[in-house]
């Protein structure tokens, strides 16, 4: 029924009023809005024109949700609230998305992409806000989404109320995805900071079982918000050892760093650390004489950090890819582990190897340890080999280096 209508018969409104009314209660939507529009003509400032024609709106509205005919819904209400922008229908339009959002989520996640315009446009309804992170949040079996992140962020910065676990949890997560070194990175970790201060404990489980920006968040949280005890610090650095690359050089050299320069504070906790799964900068090294950090890391790896990572090198002396094999190689015999390690294999391995952009250094090494040992018939079957594979890469050029060493041999 359409409120504060009047029924008083000298009221030129009371029968118009009454006409649209009986309009929206039989569906008659363009028949309503037409009476209304013409009242709207003569009668431009009076508020029951405005709420008759909201009415309209909000009744179509219902009968298009009913029917789940959302799309309909929202393309009905943006036309009204374009021909008649003098009716403000943002409520509607942003209770019909979520609505629509609501419904479809479980069976279509990516209908979840309609609530980034209500994200920028409606940061003041919390309840909103929470409904999203509850819907698609941390903790639910297809969040959280960025739509839940983007959501516990304006929680956090606009709305001075206690969070929910949940919303804590995927407020931290939001932190947790944000590259370490940007601005926004720091404003997310102050947010956590002064809003969910429980992130604290799993920033501290993230330093030694998190995986990138995670970690490296994590880190520098407890670290400006004085949270990080030594042992802490000391994880930290460890498993950046283990997981980042040369692209996140900023971060590793820090930690090469750091554990070139504090070994008195560190060096008690080593018994106490889990080893290492993988040194991750081999990957992309074939040799670590490139910068002064890498040649660092491999004395800190060769003596202080031997026991965490031992067994893993000698695993990777026979590993696939010359990078790790080197590397492992390289650290090994520089160690007191030196004379455990069976060179014959190792350089076996080594002679076979031939790659399509140059030929390795240890493939020189391992010709020349052969050579050394007047080991002729490893160095034919090499030759043969690269023979075989006359024209791939580098092969040929090998075959040639070998016939080299076999002929001052003689």
């Amino acid at each position: 029924m359409i409120a504060l209508i009047t029924f008083d018969i000298f009221d030129p409104l009371a029968k118009p009023l009454q006409q649209v009314e009986v309009a929206i209660q039989d569906k008659s939507f363009g028949l309503a809005y037409s009476k209304v529009d013409k009242l709207f003509e003569n009668y431009p400032d009076d508020e029951r024109v405005h709420q008759a024609i909201y009415l309209i709106a909000k009744a179509q509205n219902g009968h298009l949700i009913a029917t789940e005919q959302f799309d309909k819904a929202i393309k009905t209400i943006d036309t009204v609230q374009q021909t008649r922008p003098h009716i403000n229908l943002d409520e509607l339009h942003k209770q019909t998305v979520w609505k629509m959002v609501q419904t479809y989520y479980p069976t279509n996640p990516f209908v979840r992409t309609k609530l980034t315009p209500l994200l920028k446009n409606h940061p003041d309804d919390a309840q909103l806000l929470k409904n999203i992170i509850v819907l698609m949040g941390q903790g639910t079996s297809k969040g959280p989404s960025n739509q839940a992140l983007s959501a516990a962020i304006l929680l956090a910065k606009h709305h001075q109320i206690a969070m929910t676990e949940q919303e804590g949890l995927t407020l931290l997560e939001a932190m947790s995805y944000e590259s370490a070194e940007r601005e926004q990175a720091a404003k997310l970790r102050k947010l956590v900071a002064n809003r969910y201060t429980e992130g604290f404990d799993q920033a501290a489980i993230w330093l030694d079982k998190g995986i990138g920006d995670e970690r490296l968040n994590s880190y520098l949280l407890l670290d400006e918000y004085a949270q990080l005890t030594e042992q802490q610090r000391f994880i930290y650095h460890i498993r950046n050892i283990e997981q980042l690359f040369t692209a996140d050089r900023q971060f590793l050299y820090q930690s090469i760093t750091w554990l070139n320069e504090h070994k008195e504070i560190w060096l008690p906790f080593v018994k106490n650390t889990a080893p290492l799964n993988n040194i991750k900068v081999f990957n992309s090294l074939h040799n670590m004489d490139s910068a002064p950090e890498f040649k660092q890391l491999m004395a800190l790896l060769s003596v202080e950090l031997l026991t965490l990572v031992e067994p893993m090198l000698f695993d990777w002396l026979d590993n696939e890819r010359i990078a790790y094999r080197v590397n492992a190689f390289h650290i090994l015999k520089n160690s007191h582990s030196a004379d455990k390690i069976d060179l014959d294999k190792y350089h076996k391995i080594n002679l076979t190897e031939f790659d399509a952009a140059y030929t390795p250094r240890a493939f020189r090494s391992a010709v020349k340890y052969f050579t050394n040992k007047g080991d002729s018939d490893i160095l034919e079957q090499a030759k043969r080999i690269h023979i075989s594979y006359k024209g791939f890469g580098r092969s040929a050029f090998n075959a040639e280096l070998i016939q080299k060493a076999l002929n001052k041999d003689k």
